[in-house]
């Protein structure tokens, strides 16, 4: 009987912890959906203005970390390098996929404890459309984990694809490859970022 309580017990925990405990997580970008009509609430509290460019056709340029330096993060210079056509599809995309997969674990118990969960996010179209966007992926990923107060399983998938994409980035395979969730990847992301902004 203990052994069953025991074991019941570590499963509710650890279901907790994938869940990143907070059911918001669904439309964790500041606990709403990320729409155009998002951003202008955003927008009002940094100066400038991101960039609305959209995703299809010309590869767009990469990065801009300017506004990262090892005095911390310049959210308005930021926020005005964004692509928010980028960061919609992104959001989009992995949003949509964080529900069904919400829904698979609702269907079947063993989701989780099986680790099906992991392809299902992360062979999905939906996480190799959002890898397959390149550098221009990488800010509004940044942004997503910056701004979210969650680390939830969508923190989780976006951290995933910019870890990705950096190492590709730093030509570095191992850049990022010792993180234990968001949170830790985004410290690590914006020390290497400084660091390289320094140099």
């Amino acid at each position: 009987m203990k052994k069953t309580l025991c074991v019941g017990f570590l499963l509710a925990v650890f279901l907790l912890a994938l869940s990143g405990c907070d059911k918001s997580r669904e439309n964790s970008f500041e606990g709403k959906e990320t729409t155009q009509e998002s951003f202008a609430t955003e927008a009002a509290e940094h100066s400038g203005n991101p960039t609305t460019g959209e995703t299809t056709g010309e590869e767009q340029g990469g990065a801009d970390w300017s506004g990262i330096t090892e005095n911390g993060v310049d959210e308005d210079i930021v926020f005005q390098n964004l692509n928010i056509g980028v960061l919609e599809e992104i959001a989009e995309k992995l949003q949509n996929r964080v529900k069904e997969a919400e829904v698979a674990e609702a269907e079947d118990p063993a989701f989780t404890l099986e680790g099906k969960w992991y392809p299902f996010m992360f062979d999905s179209n939906a996480y190799k459309e959002v890898v397959a966007l390149g550098e221009k992926a990488m800010l509004p990923l940044f942004w997503i984990l910056y701004k979210s107060p969650n680390a939830g399983l969508y923190e989780y998938t976006c951290a995933s694809a910019l870890a990705e994409l950096s190492e590709v980035y730093f030509e570095d395979e191992t850049a990022f490859s010792d993180w234990k969730d968001s949170r830790d990847f985004l410290e690590q992301f914006i020390n290497r970022i400084a660091e390289e902004n320094r140099a």
